[in-house]
Parts: C-alpha cells; structure tokens; sequence
C-alpha cells in the first residue's frame, strides 16, 4: 500500500474538528449516524439529530453525514470539499423564499401560456372580452416570473466559508 493511501485511510478515520459561526442564529449543525442514507429512508426524512447550534465546536465522526441546517434555513450536507480546515462561517438562505421563488417562477410560466393561449383567438376574432382577459393573465404570468426568478436565484444555496479566526 502506497503512503499516500495509508495517509487518505488513515485521515478518513480520524474525526475532524470543526467550529461553526453564522450571523443567523437559528443555525444547526446536524448529524445522521452511519449506515443511515440521509436521500432515501423509507420514504420519510432521515432522522437528522442536533449536535450543535452556533456558534459551536465538535468532532465529526467520519462515518456520520453531516448537514447544517435550521428553522427556515436551505439545508447544507457537509462534504471534505466545503469542511476545509474545519473553520466555518454559515451564510444561510431562506427555505421559504427559495420555495416560493421556484413556485412564482414556474407557475407564471404556465401563466404565460394561458394568457397567450387566450389571447392569440381574441385577436383573430376581434373579441374585446377574450383580448384583454389574455392581456391580464399574461401580465400576471410576467409578474410572477418576474418576481420568482430573483428570489429563487437569491436564495438557492446555502453558502459555508472558511471562517476568520476559531473560538
């Protein structure tokens, strides 16, 4: 076995200390135990357990999945490529608005198309009714991606940095 893969094994069983901080104090970090798929359990959420709310210090077992998280907070699974030295600074979004970002977005597409759909007879047929009633639905359609497109965007992803200074 080469050095370097006795080094990778032997780092993979070591547990990595990290600390976390945020401006956001509904921020958590979470722990599933090993074995334990945190996308596919039975159909229900896998049972996330709280280790700590920031700002806090732990070790993590390596054979954990890890998450940081919160009341309407996107949630985040910790990887090797966003642990860094261990030192984190949490720039949370918010569940809500990125849900309802992606909501506005799509369903004012499909808005859109019923207001084009009854809009393109109106002007064939000349029926006022029928014309501005397209003409209303495809501005309310262009509101809503308007406004769900930004707040999708804004919102979709959880950001961790290295932090500054540890505790």
């Amino acid at each position: 076995m080469s050095s370097l893969a006795l080094a990778l094994l032997l780092a993979a069983d070591t547990p990595q200390a990290v600390y976390l901080t945020s401006k956001n104090p509904a921020v958590r970090l979470e722990r599933v135990p090993p074995g334990v798929s945190p996308d596919r359990h039975r159909g229900y959420s896998p049972p996330w357990r709280t280790v700590c709310a920031v700002p806090c210090a732990a070790h993590l077992d390596p054979g954990a999945r890890y998450r940081v998280a919160g009341d309407d907070v996107l949630p985040l699974l910790l990887t090797p490529d966003n642990l860094g030295d261990g030192h984190l600074d949490v720039h949370p979004v918010s569940l809500k608005k990125n849900i309802l970002g992606e909501v506005l977005a799509v369903l004012g597409g499909e808005v859109i198309v019923a207001g084009a759909l009854l809009e393109e007879p109106a002007l064939a047929a000349s029926d006022r009714g029928f014309e501005i009633a397209g003409g209303i639905t495809l501005a309310i359609g262009v509101a809503a991606v308007a406004v769900g497109i930004p707040l999708w965007v804004a919102n979709h992803a959880t950001g961790v940095t290295a932090a500054s200074q540890s505790p």
